[in-house]
Parts: C-alpha cells; structure tokens; sequence
C-alpha cells in the first residue's frame, strides 16, 4: 500500500510531529519561509487534501503548516475530548508551540468549524480566515432549529451516534461504503486521494472521527454543556474572512452563509463555486486558490465595515 509521504516524495515540505499537554501530538507538514497559513482539514480526509493549496502558497511565498487533525494519520488526541472548543484550544497550543504568533488560517469541513472557534477565542493568533464549505457549529445549529429538515443533509452525523458506528466504518463494507459516497461527492475524483483516506482508516481512527460528531452532538443538545453552548453562540469572529463555497455540497446547505454572517462583526466576503461539491478545494483547486491569495494579497479592511454575500 502506498503511503501519503511516498506519493508526495520531493515535495519542498517536511513531516514533522509536535508535543501538546494532556497527552497530544499532533504530526504536521511544514514548508516554506513566508507569513504563515494554517490549514486544517475535514472529515474523512488528511493533510494532503491542501496538495492543491499547498503548491500554490508556498510558490506565492507563503509558509504552510498542515497538520493532520488529531485521531487522524499519526495525529494523537491525549485528552480524548473531541468538542469544538477542545479543538481550538489544542490548535491555539500547537501555533505557539511553533512560534507562529499570527497566521492566516483557512479551514474545510471540520477545519473551517475548529478555525471559526480558534479565531473566536485566540483573534490575535488569526490575521485572515478562510472558510470552505465550513461553517461554524452555531450556524449549523441555528439552521437546523429554523428549518429541521436541514438535519437529513447531516445523515451520517445522525448515523455515527449509533453503538459500533465506528466498527461498522472500519470494517470492509463500511470503507466500500465510504469509497463510494466519496467517488460520488467529489466532482473531479482523485482516485488516489480517495485510496488514501480511505487505507487510512483503521478501528481507532474511526473511533476519533466518530467521536467529534458525537462530541458536537452533545455540546449542542446536553443540559450540562449550556455554559459551552451559549458561549459558542454569543462568539464573534473579528478578523478580514472569505468564505468559499462550493454551490454542489449535499450536505451543507448554502444557506449558512446567512448565519455566519450573523456571528461575524469585521469585513466577510463570500465567493461561491458553481459546479463545485464539498470538496471544494478538490473539485476547483485554481479557483480556489486564486480567492486565497487574492484574499491574503488584499489590504487590511476596516473591521466595521462588512461585505455581504447577497
């Protein structure tokens, strides 16, 4: 079987892994020598979905740091707590720990959900947010409670609740099962990627993997997470965003730009891919990187002054 490192060979970046409290280590690639950007992948995937990114930042000048998230590739979770706000506080360690005292951060599926949370709660570690068919748990939320038939896109969260989801993931079916929702969801399938992320998956990684939806399950529907829960909801993010979005996802709606607008008080641009899934980052690299660093390129806004979606 073919390994990601393998299939990257001579690439101008490094595998490195860095030491957390509570246990954590988180194995990350890192390249480059310019303004740092931060990017955190979703669900199913691994570091190596930013290849397209990755090539692009870093011949734009930019440093890149891409990690895998934790449960995934080498990537351990010491604590075990999978919650949004877990997340954000153990990436917010990981860029001090590198010495990055600011970056760019831009974020897919559960990446552009942690990345919200961590420019929230860290605004000085966050220069520029880039969402991409991400939006923060609390958008999420708030569509679901106006329109619940929203939740029936989420099937597979609802599905990964259940005893042994993470057993039934692993197993043969279960990655034949997954092979095939991901040949259908990507517009422009990579058959090597999609082998990737797949051989990738194991008992435990699926375990970890389950375990962030049902983390977010209970932090939005327990009586003892409210604390959590309306601090998440009464959260703004400040700095210049982009939100990237690809008009084909199944899964998320493209109504949440609505309310992450809502839960966003600087400047917000959002710039939508027809033609694009979830993977949007896959299924239009070239579109998506020139919003990336057009949006890195451009000068500072000021923070009072928004731009809508509409």
């Amino acid at each position: 079987m073919q390994k990601a490192e393998e299939l990257f060979q001579g690439k101008p970046w490094a595998t490195t892994s860095v030491q957390l409290s509570g246990g954590s280590r988180i194995s990350l690639v890192d390249g480059g020598q310019g303004h740092p950007v931060l990017l955190l992948h979703g669900f199913p995937e691994r570091w190596f979905s930013w290849q397209h990114q990755m090539d692009a930042l870093l011949s734009a000048g930019y440093r890149v740091i891409v990690p895998d998230l934790p449960g995934y590739g080498s990537s351990v979770h010491g604590t075990g707590d999978h919650s949004v706000p877990a997340l954000a506080e153990l990436f917010g360690e990981l860029l001090e720990k590198l010495g990055v005292e600011s970056c760019h951060l831009v974020g897919h599926d559960w990446g552009g959900i942690i990345g919200f949370e961590l420019a929230a709660r860290f605004p000085w570690r966050v220069d520029r947010l880039a969402l991409l068919n991400g939006p923060p748990l609390p958008a999420i939320e708030a569509l679901i409670r106006d329109e619940p038939s929203q939740a029936l896109r989420l099937w597979y969260g609802l599905l990964f609740q259940a005893p042994l989801a993470a057993e039934m993931l692993a197993s043969d079916p279960g990655r034949r099962l997954l092979s095939w929702v991901l040949e259908r969801t990507l517009v422009r399938p990579a058959d090597d990627l999609i082998r990737l992320w797949v051989d990738s998956i194991d008992t435990g990684k699926a375990r970890a993997a389950v375990a962030y939806y049902r983390a977010a399950f209970k932090l939005l529907l327990s009586p003892l997470q409210a604390n959590e829960r309306q601090k998440m909801r009464l959260s703004r993010v400040r700095c210049q965003s982009l939100v990237i979005w690809g008009e084909d996802d199944w899964a998320l709606d493209a109504k949440l730009i609505r309310y992450i607008e809502k839960l966003h008080t600087g400047w917000l641009t959002f710039r939508p891919i027809r033609g694009a899934g979830h993977f949007v980052q896959q299924d239009a690299p070239e579109e998506v990187n020139r919003h990336l660093l057009e949006f890195f390129a451009q000068k500072t806004r000021q923070p009072e002054k928004v731009a809508s979606w509409r």
